[in-house]
Order: structure tokens, then C-alpha cells, then sequence
């Protein structure tokens, strides 16, 4: 864990807590990463726009290159606005039209329970175990 102090700002950083310390600073508390975390596609793109500007720092270039190197970098997750729905899943939908209803009736945040699920799966038997098993439970008019 590591502590920083500094000015007011309006940006927050992911994976920190802000804690004020008067009216113009704060303390602001950096978590590390856990071993072999997930990255989100928006991070990839915040270690893009950090290298382009030259502010990457040596210990988050080291998680970049550990992310790389057991590819975990390219399975990067998408966001719930950027989500869509994977051919083979909307497939096994649209085999059963009860699930497909009930599924194209979940809210996002609902829906993204789902898709996150399937696209973080990373063996491909597991993700159709997965799958099918999503579709009996929308079938039956369940949620995660």
C-alpha cells in the first residue's frame, strides 16, 4: 500500500482512496494490483495514453509486462456501455426462445452479470459449460 499527499483535484485514480486532509489537500491511498488481476480495456487504454505521455512508472510498466507475458493483457475485459453480446452465446439464444426473450428483457447491469462471465471465461469448454448453463437459467427466468 502506498500513501501520496497532494492537492485538491477533482480526477480520482482507480484502485485508491481519497481521504481529505484540510481544506486544500488530501491523502490519497494507492492499492497494488493483485496477482494476476483482470485489466478492463479502459486500463489498456490508460497505459496507452500514460506511455504516449511519457508518465508510465517503472512499477506499473512491470505489471503491464507481467499482464503481457501470461496474457492476460489480451483478454482484457470490456465495459457494460461497450459490452455486446458473443456470436456463440447469442446463438445458443436464439435456439431457445424462452432465454432470449427473458434475456433481451434484463436491464444492463443485468445483462453485463452475464456477458462479463462469458467473456473473462478462458478455456473454451468452460465457456460452453457456461453457456448453456446461462441459458437454462434465463430459460427459467433467472438471474445471476
Amino acid at each position: 500500500m502506498h500513501w501520496a499527499f497532494g492537492s485538491k483535484s477533482p480526477k480520482r485514480t482507480p484502485k485508491s482512496q481519497q481521504s481529505p486532509f484540510d481544506e486544500q489537500h488530501f491523502i490519497q491511498r494507492f492499492t497494488p494490483r493483485r496477482k494476476n488481476s483482470l485489466w478492463s480495456k479502459r486500463n489498456v487504454d490508460k497505459v496507452a495514453a500514460l506511455t504516449q505521455a511519457e508518465r508510465m512508472r517503472p512499477a506499473g510498466q512491470a505489471e503491464v509486462n507481467a499482464a503481457k507475458a501470461d496474457g492476460r493483457w489480451d483478454r482484457a475485459y470490456s465495459s457494460a456501455s461497450t459490452m455486446e453480446v458473443p456470436l456463440d452465446f447469442a446463438e445458443a439464444l436464439r435456439r431457445n426462445n424462452e432465454a432470449n426473450k427473458f434475456f433481451d428483457a434484463l436491464n444492463k447491469t443485468q445483462r453485463y452479470a452475464f456477458l462479463w462471465r462469458i467473456e473473462t471465461t478462458r478455456r473454451p469448454e468452460t465457456r460452453k459449460r457456461k453457456i448453456d448453463q446461462f441459458v437454462n437459467l434465463l430459460a427459467e427466468h433467472k438471474t445471476l
